[in-house]
């Protein structure tokens, strides 16, 4: 009866090993599940602030050309 007991503890042991552990992943998923957020949100916006800057350096370059076409009608 006592190798059946001791064998008993040793497979309730390993059981409450394997929850601690299976708890431990979760935990660890979760918080790895946070930081994606995180960084998928920091990605979106700078996607957005770089199709800011885009648009920006269009408007810059087309007032540079009309800058150089109003500059050209001067004449020394």
């Amino acid at each position: 009866m006592g190798e059946i007991n001791t064998s008993v503890e040793k497979v309730s042991a390993g059981a409450n090993n394997i929850v601690t552990a299976v708890d431990s992943i979760d935990t660890i998923s979760r918080k790895t599940s946070e930081h994606t957020q995180v960084i998928s949100a920091a990605a979106e916006e700078q996607s957005a602030s770089n199709e800011e800057i885009a648009v920006a350096s269009q408007a810059l370059a087309n007032m540079a050309t009309d800058m150089q076409s109003a500059i050209g009608k001067f004449k020394l």
